[in-house]
């Protein structure tokens, strides 16, 4: 809130290359008329060129320059501090060595097992499932379908949900059954993709196996 008697003009500007990269304010210019007030909305990583986690406390990267509006001459500069702590998404997967569904007889479906996914990080995030590879047009529509939340059919395994989201301290259950056929063992691996994990953590989708035997008696 601006109390003086003469229109100012205002620049918020960033200090460093790497302030400039990571922070956006609208609006970044302009003038505020006596009695008058400005509010400023700021973004971090607005172009998520931010790779890696980071912690910003008691810095002085952003100002705000006051201007003297006929001669553009700067009078004041006030310093801003930004308080930041950008974090990925943490998560478990439980079990963490995949589901064995073990020998079945043929011609029959399993029993459902589940496995879970936990958020053990500071926010909510939202996942989805798919086949890690697709290949097949059989394959490609069953992503297809799993990625707008219904079921996904993966070899002669069902998975579902195949989409969600999880809060903090919070977890999903996922659930799986086999259809045995022949005799024969089945493996498919599914790509899970955690929203704002580390770039690096599988970036094709976290490989997840799932197997079981089918018997002939």
């Amino acid at each position: 809130f601006f109390k003086g008697k003469y229109e100012i003009g205002y620049n918020v500007m960033s200090r460093t290359a790497k302030a400039r990269d990571l922070f956006e304010f609208e609006p970044k210019e302009g003038k505020i008329a006596p009695g008058a007030s400005t509010t400023f909305t700021a973004k971090f990583n607005p172009t998520a060129s931010l790779k890696q986690e980071m912690k910003l406390h008691t810095n002085s990267y952003i100002a705000i320059e006051i201007l003297e509006t006929l001669t553009e001459k700067t009078e004041h500069t006030i310093p801003v501090r930004v308080d930041v702590d950008a974090v990925f998404s943490k998560y478990v997967l439980r079990p963490a060595n995949g589901l064995n569904f073990g020998p079945h007889v043929y011609d029959t479906d399993s029993e459902p097992k589940t496995f879970e996914i936990l958020n053990k990080g500071e926010f909510d995030f939202d996942f989805d499932i798919v086949p890690y590879r697709t290949g097949s047009d059989d394959e490609e529509e069953s992503a297809k379908n799993a990625a707008k939340g219904g079921d996904l059919a993966v070899g002669n395994f069902n998975v579902s949900p195949t989409t969600g989201n999880v809060k903090p301290g919070e977890s999903a259950s996922v659930t799986v059954t086999f259809k045995a056929e022949g005799e024969r063992t089945f493996c498919e691996i599914l790509g899970m993709n955690i929203q704002g994990r580390d770039p690096s953590d599988s970036p094709g989708g976290i490989p997840y196996e799932i197997k079981g035997e089918s018997c002939i008696p």
